[in-house]
Parts: C-alpha cells; structure tokens; sequence
C-alpha cells in the first residue's frame, strides 16, 4: 500500500502528470508499457541516484522496449530525472509496482510505494 504524506496527490495521479504527453500520444500497448516503465524508472532515479537495483531495472526495461524506445531511451533518461526533480522536488515517493487496469471509461494507472528519505532501500 503507497505511504504518502497527507498533503500530497495521489502517486498515479502525479505520475501521470510527469508523463504528460510522453504517455498521450501512444497508442499501441506495447510502446506504451515500455515508455511507462521508463518514467518510473526515472521518477525513481531522481530519487536515488545510481541505486544498483534501480540502474537494473532501468537496463531491463530499456532491453524489452521496441527498438525505437531503445535508441532514444538512455538520452531520455536524463531529461526525465531532470523532470521530475523540477516539477515535484519534494515527492520522495519510490515506485514499486505499477499496473495497467481496464476501466469502464478506459485504462487507470495503478501504484504501490512508500517514501524513500523514511524507509530508504526497504522495497528495492
């Protein structure tokens, strides 16, 4: 279950506002699921820097993205980290899970996570 402080929205939701049209203007599910994979990796990142799991997850998730994610993945990398620092400095959530569920009016982004400057490494 997401550990957030009282004051701030939703991860899911506040993710999809990092996403932005990153996430808008694909339509096929695959690309889409890698592009997704790929911002929380670097929501994650500018969170820890350089964490060995989190560098893991990023390779993994760049290794099964289309070939056209691939090429731009590690130049996107750094923007996005940029990104979300600039955008929410202060949401110290980590990631842990995300899913897709099918709704009546479309798709909902789903999130687990807790925040890392209180539990740290616990989770990754």
């Amino acid at each position: 279950m997401s550990e957030a402080a009282p004051s701030l929205p939703s991860l899911s939701q506040r993710l999809m506002e990092f996403a932005g049209e990153d996430l808008n203007a694909i339509v096929e599910e695959r690309e889409y699921i890698a592009q997704l994979h790929l911002i929380i990796t670097a929501w994650n990142l500018s969170i820890a820097p350089g964490h060995p799991k989190l560098t893991q997850r990023f390779d993994n998730a760049v290794l099964q993205s289309p070939p056209e994610i691939r090429v731009l993945a590690e130049a996107r990398i750094a923007d996005l980290v940029e990104r979300k620092k600039k955008l929410f400095p202060d949401d110290t959530r980590v990631i842990i899970d995300a899913r897709l569920r099918k709704t009546p009016t479309g798709v909902a982004l789903e999130t687990k996570s807790y925040d890392y400057t209180v539990h740290g490494d616990k989770g990754l």
